[in-house]
């Protein structure tokens, strides 16, 4: 108990448990310290004309406080600058966004133990549109393994229900069944569907 109690409290002093915007001169900097101080980072690639964004940023406020294990920020694509210091190397936005091929707004990044896992681009594993519930993005993200499922966020999403083999929309997530029940509180899911 007193082990989890420090290991939250280490958490909260590297600045998990809040959902913060990366700003400053250099974006890329700031996110690969981050990426080194924590070992699971989700990544909100936004832009604010995108109305669409704003359904994640509320979703995330609220599992940022709920999940202190994963470290939650956003990245602003429209107010960072690609800038280019002589000596340096290149620092901005838009290095990140072309290194992490970031394409479509909003995207959510997941890096763990500082490599990038999986990107959720649009609301395409969420359903196919921003109706999904905040338990149903932490039970996709938990599926990922980008933060760990409580109680309550352990139910498959409604979306998920029928199609073939269970599967419905582009990207959905697929169960993987071995020897036990596996889910996203073991890393039971896998993205490589493929029709059998």
């Amino acid at each position: 108990m007193k082990l989890a109690a420090d290991q939250r409290q280490k958490w909260i002093e590297n600045g998990h448990g809040t959902y913060t915007e990366l700003q400053g001169h250099d974006i890329a900097k700031a996110f690969f310290e981050i990426a080194k101080r924590s070992d699971r980072l989700v990544i909100h690639f936004h832009r604010p004309t995108t109305r669409c964004c704003d359904v994640f940023h509320r979703s995330l406020e609220e599992l940022a406080i709920k999940h202190p294990e994963t470290k939650f920020v956003k990245i602003n694509v429209e107010t960072c600058e690609d800038v280019r210091e002589s000596g340096s190397s290149v620092v901005g936005i838009k290095y990140l966004v072309d290194k992490l091929g970031i394409v479509v707004m909003p995207t959510l990044l997941f890096v763990k133990d500082r490599k990038a896992c999986c990107q959720i681009r649009g609301f395409d594993e969420l359903g196919g549109n921003e109706e999904f519930t905040v338990n149903e993005l932490a039970y996709v993200l938990g599926g990922h393994g980008a933060l760990t499922l409580r109680d309550e966020e352990d139910v498959t999403p409604r979306w998920m229900e029928g199609g073939k083999n269970g599967i419905v929309g582009v990207n959905s997530l697929r169960m993987q069944f071995g020897g036990g029940r596996k889910g996203p509180r073991s890393g039971g899911f896998g993205d490589d569907y493929d029709e059998d």
